[in-house]
């Protein structure tokens, strides 16, 4: 009865996890899409680059401390405490009145939502064997499958007059939601006290706490990015641009701090919050080097597209949507396959190079059918076949990585990933915004009429603007072929960035999936959440040997046995 009372449990909580991933993924699929409408609002479109590097530096530098805050303070609370910080943002996006504070609404935003989608793939990782992560990481992506084209309907229905409603009404849905899981962990929580004795391990003084959520090293991981890309997207606003004394003041200090995080990380944090040591393996690193290409290439010409796609092409917001969702949607798609072929094969290299082949001829086609002329057709292929490399490349490049790694180096691996993908993120977003910003303004001028030059700066800082010609009129041809232009450049910086991932996945070990989980002591689901997740419910990770605050450095939420015995052995049957 007890072991059937723990399955019930844990089949609940996958409920409301599963209710929550599509909550989140319903307003990806409309936040995104509202940013181009608000931005344009306060007359600042040409900085949606800028905003868009600004929410992938809070995605890369915040997925280590929510590792670390769950570590401490356990899965309840975690959700709980990300589902408040996601509301707040949603309502000060509602509520924005100018440029600055819509940023700030979306760096809350983006916390809470990095907070709980990365709360879920952990969630994962505890409670799947190897055999079936892939598989599990693609059935949290599957609400996409239905998301993306309800998400068109109601973009179309809110823009551009009732963007501030679109967000509003995340700020009640996404907190309703969420109820049912933070109801089953509570449950589970109050069930888990009653077996499993309190310990305290959360930090006993602000200098403990400062040390073990890694302070400095975040301010220097934050700093750094933020000094670097920042400028690199908005540089274009000063006058002598490069060699404005604050853009290189701002390059220069960021470039110290990048360089300086790690060497801080690896030799002076007692609590490092990135594992850097990780990386001293080749099949890690090289994982690693995958997520960032894969984001930065997609980052390069995304946050654009969807405006491209209005004023370019000229379709509705409806049809733009959802050709932009085309490459989410087929991802997803791609990812439930490749993630049922790993189960039953237990491999799954071939799959994501597969997909790496895919994701570059994907960016052949869509700097192909980069035209004013281009069907509607030409460009849903090749959004579709670059879902296609992206879902063979991603739901396998994780399952890869912590499949090479010993167990209790899973969540410490699993958060390196995240960051440097984010990181590759936001790179995009920065060359992103520095290719519009730097070359939109020139090639606008070349190409209106004389009469309209003087409008350069609106039409660049608001798609209403440039909306409002009628299709055919010299303005609008003239503002087409200057977006078109600019989407070409990002195109091919795209592409190039896109061929790094097939040579890294060369180097990702052929780890055997169902050996290694047979190989795996611990590879019982059942068995490792009654022993292994059960104690974090209420807070309180368990530790094997030393309870000391010292026991573990790297922000991993859970402990396992085993060791590289089991990796070596799956390895050698992965390469026969």
């Amino acid at each position: 009865m007890s072991s059937s009372k723990e399955s019930w449990n844990i089949y609940t909580i996958w409920i409301g996890l599963y209710l929550l991933a599509t909550a989140l993924s319903f307003d990806a699929q409309t936040v995104f899409s509202f940013q181009s409408y608000a931005i344009s609002f306060f007359d600042a479109h040409s900085m949606l680059g800028t905003v868009t590097t600004i929410q992938n530096i809070v995605y890369a530098v915040g997925k280590a401390p929510v590792a670390r805050f769950a570590d401490l303070y356990g899965r309840l609370l975690s959700f709980a405490v990300f589902t408040v910080i996601i509301t707040i943002g949603f309502i000060i996006l509602a509520s924005s009145p100018n440029a600055m504070t819509f940023s700030a609404g979306q760096i809350s935003y983006t916390l809470g939502q990095v907070g709980l989608q990365f709360m879920e793939t952990i969630f994962i990782a505890d409670t799947t064997s190897l055999e079936n992560r892939t598989l599990g990481n693609a059935m949290l992506m599957s609400p996409f499958l239905f998301t993306t084209w309800l998400g068109s309907i109601i973009v179309a229905k809110l823009v551009p007059d009732h963007w501030r409603l679109g967000y509003a009404m995340w700020a009640v849905i996404v907190p309703l939601i969420s109820l049912p899981l933070l109801i089953a962990l509570w449950r589970k929580s109050r069930e888990t006290m009653v077996t499993t004795p309190k310990r305290r391990t959360t930090p006993r003084s602000f200098k403990a706490m400062i040390s073990r959520f890694d302070a400095i090293g975040l301010s220097l991981f934050t700093g750094g990015l933020t000094l670097i890309l920042i400028p690199i997207s908005v540089s274009a606003r000063y006058i002598d641009r490069w060699t404005s004394p604050s853009v290189l003041a701002m390059l220069i200090t960021g470039i110290v701090s990048v360089i300086a995080f790690p060497i801080y990380e690896l030799h002076m944090a007692k609590h490092p919050v990135l594992s850097f040591q990780l990386a001293k393996s080749t099949s890690v690193a090289a994982s690693c080097g995958v997520s960032f290409c894969v984001f930065c290439s997609f980052y390069i010409y995304q946050p654009y597209f969807f405006s491209y796609l209005l004023v370019a092409q000229n379709f509705a917001v409806e049809a733009a949507n959802n050709i932009t969702l085309a490459q989410t949607f087929t991802s997803t798609i791609v990812g439930l396959v490749v993630g049922f072929a790993a189960k039953r094969t237990g491999r799954f290299k071939k799959f994501a190079l597969m997909g790496g082949v895919m994701k570059i001829l994907g960016g052949i086609l869509m700097l192909s059918f980069r035209k004013v002329t281009s069907s509607t057709v030409q460009l849903v292929i090749a959004q579709m076949v670059m879902g296609m490399g992206v879902g063979g490349i991603m739901t396998t490049n994780l399952t890869g990585l912590q499949a090479t790694v010993p167990r209790q180096d899973v969540a410490a691996a699993t958060a390196l990933q995240a960051t440097l993908s984010s990181v590759g993120g936001a790179v995009g977003d920065a060359i992103s915004g520095a290719i519009w910003s730097h070359q939109l303004p020139p090639l606008l001028t070349k190409y209106l009429p004389a009469e309209s030059r003087h409008l350069v700066p609106k039409i660049r800082d608001s798609i209403l603007v440039a909306l409002s010609y009628p299709p055919g009129s010299p303005e609008r041809v003239a503002i087409a072929k200057a977006y078109d232009e600019v989407m070409h450049m990002m195109l091919i910086v795209s592409l190039v960035v896109a061929c790094f991932p097939f040579f890294l996945l060369m180097l990702v070990q052929n780890v055997d999936l169902i050996e290694a989980d047979k190989l795996d002591a611990d590879s019982n689901v059942v068995d490792i959440v009654r022993r292994e997740y059960e104690p974090l419910l209420d807070g309180e990770p368990r530790r094997r040997g030393s309870d000391s605050e010292s026991s573990r450095s790297d922000g991993s939420l859970m402990e396992y046995g085993g060791g590289n015995e089991r990796m070596d052995r799956a390895l050698r049957r992965g390469l026969e």
